[in-house]
């Protein structure tokens, strides 16, 4: 009998995009490959699905793959048309599952960038009420103190049929930031839980832990058997949500629940949050002797809350340019401690910063000097985009402000360019250093040849760059597995027209990426080009000839 399998993560969309995958185990019908006859909308409710369906082999099954959108499918009624459609749930030759994915690339963003999903909730299927009213006073308390949403994964029908679903749990384990159990004695009972503990903990549990936390948080909703609860994974901290004297679960609603779930969001919040800004680097720009104790103290605290900081050693004038250029090179902001001497090391690392394009934050010791020292320093309108001066009487002062200023912003959308200068979105992902390095340097070639290049994380978001950009030029050399960056922004970049409602199409796209073999069947017809060291300019040549003949036919008209 055919199956039908949910993922939720939380959140509303604005614009919902589902990836939609039908597991066969026999040959699939067809039918499916010709999509005037495969699905149509009365079947989900209005659900867009004249689309291109690919089909793969995996292991003992093939599996049909798709992009729907925009409302969200029935799922259901989906399943049963499909099933009466092909006779499947008839005849028993061609069993299938069926799976709807909600991407969030097309709205809700994670708390942490450079992971699909914030929260991966495991838990036995007896537990599946307790866990919905769970998640859902999380999210709701998470949203109250944060003011964003978090995302969930979590398959809400716990049907798990089979090998075939291993790999896409897999997959919803690895793209996630934390991973929540949800404990109780059916929870230690199930081969599934079990399953997907190994999953998570197949490089050992120190892994998993960033500063004090752990990724890995053990919600114990019952205790038992005995002491098992406890005993599984020692080291870790119970989230109790049981009464220790009497053993009886905390009652939903109640003011002891609310508390509890308060308590965990707390922790969620600051896991979250360390994990978010590990993928932050920033320059604190080496200086006067008079400044070394305000220096060590503002390290600190940022070190303390999870930024990554530069230069690795303490650099002055005998360096030269170069280690300068390098450090720099990887962080998103250049932060000067200045009290009454600005010399020409300050001036040159200043200079760097705006050759690299990086907003420099200046900090100036209060005191006589203070009002000198801004009348030297640079105007930061004359800086790159970002750049300003703090106040504050102290570092403790001043780090409130830095961190305000550090947090990621949704950017308002602006209009393309109209000066006749075609924008080129260059799209890399921020959480690589290197990937960031490399994708800084290509923007580079694209303004080189006379085009605006904007960058991600730094110009804007990523749907506002997608819809007011001429071109995009893909990028990637990390070579993780699975990518599910990589799958993902290359499905949108194929699908652009339609996610994006691009009227018409970008005037060029193009991938430059490592290995082109492992993405080509993913690309749709989107140019794919090899990255590799020493990079040769000329190979984007095709796709700059293609946005110059645009640019020319839109000039004729």
């Amino acid at each position: 009998m055919a199956t039908v399998r949910e993922h939720h993560e939380e959140g509303e969309l604005s614009s919902e995009m589902y990836w939609v995958c039908f597991t066969f185990e026999t040959r699939p019908p067809p039918q499916l490959f010709r999509n005037e006859s495969a699905i149509d909308s009365s079947m989900t409710g209005g659900l867009d699905c004249n689309l291109d369906w690919r089909a793969r082999p995996a292991k003992n099954c093939v599996k049909v793959e798709g992009l729907c959108g925009r409302a969200r499918p029935r799922f259901h009624r989906f399943h049963a048309c499909v099933a009466e459609r092909f006779g499947m749930s008839q005849t028993g030759k061609a069993r299938f599952a069926l799976s709807f994915i909600r991407l969030n690339s097309v709205g809700t963003m994670p708390f942490v960038s450079g992971h699909k999903h914030d929260l991966f909730l495991s838990y036995a299927h007896a537990e599946a009420p307790w866990t919905d009213a769970f998640r859902k006073a999380l999210c709701d308390e998470f949203q109250v103190r944060t003011g964003k949403e978090v995302t969930v994964w979590q398959d809400s029908r716990n049907l798990r049929v089979g090998e075939k679903w291993a790999s896409e749990i897999e997959e919803g384990i690895r793209n996630a930031a934390a991973f929540l159990a949800i404990v109780s004695p059916s929870y230690l009972n199930s081969p599934w839980c079990t399953q997907e503990r190994k999953i998570v903990l197949d490089k050992k549990l120190e892994a998993l832990k960033v500063e004090s936390f752990y990724r890995f948080l053990k919600i114990v909703k019952t205790p038992g058997p005995g002491s098992a609860h406890e005993e599984m994974l020692e080291a870790l901290q119970n989230i109790r949500f049981f009464n220790e004297a009497s053993g009886d679960e905390i009652k939903e609603g109640s003011a002891e629940f609310a508390a509890t779930i308060r308590a965990l969001v707390r922790h969620i919040r600051e896991l979250l949050t360390l994990m978010s800004n590990k993928g932050q680097a920033l320059y604190i720009a080496p200086g006067a002797i008079e400044t070394v104790k305000e220096r060590e103290d503002l390290e600190r605290e940022l070190k303390h809350r999870g930024f990554t900081i530069k230069p690795d050693v303490l650099l002055d004038s005998t360096f030269g340019k170069g280690p300068i250029r390098r450090a720099m090179d990887q962080v998103s902001h250049a932060i000067f401690v200045l009290g009454g001497e600005y010399d020409e090391f300050t001036a040159e690392q200043i200079e760097t910063a705006c050759e690299l394009g990086k907003p420099v934050v200046f900090w100036i010791q209060p005191g006589a000097a203070q009002r000198a020292m801004l009348g030297r320093i640079p105007d930061p309108r004359e800086l790159p985009k970002d750049s300003e001066v703090l106040g504050g009487r102290s570092i403790r002062e001043l780090i409130p402000q830095l961190l305000e200023k550090l947090k990621p912003r949704e950017t308002v959308e602006s209009a393309a360019p109209s000066t006749g200068v075609a924008r080129v979105y260059v799209n890399y992902d921020t959480t690589i250093p290197e990937d960031s390095r490399i994708g800084a340097r290509i923007a580079g070639m694209v303004r080189d040849r006379k085009f605006e290049a904007v960058e991600s994380g730094r110009d804007g978001g990523h749907d506002g760059l997608m819809r007011t950009s001429s071109a995009v030029l893909l990028f990637r050399a990390a070579d993780p597995n699975p990518d599910q960056w990589l799958k993902l922004n290359a499905m949108e970049l194929a699908l652009a027209a339609h996610i994006f409602d691009k009227k018409p199409d970008f005037a060029a796209k193009a991938l430059l990426v490592t290995d082109p073999a492992r993405i080509q069947d993913r690309a749709a017809g989107v140019p794919v080009y090899l990255y590799s060291e020493p990079f040769a300019p000329e190979t984007l040549d095709p796709f700059f000839e293609r946005l110059n003949r645009a640019r020319s036919a839109d000039a004729r008209q």
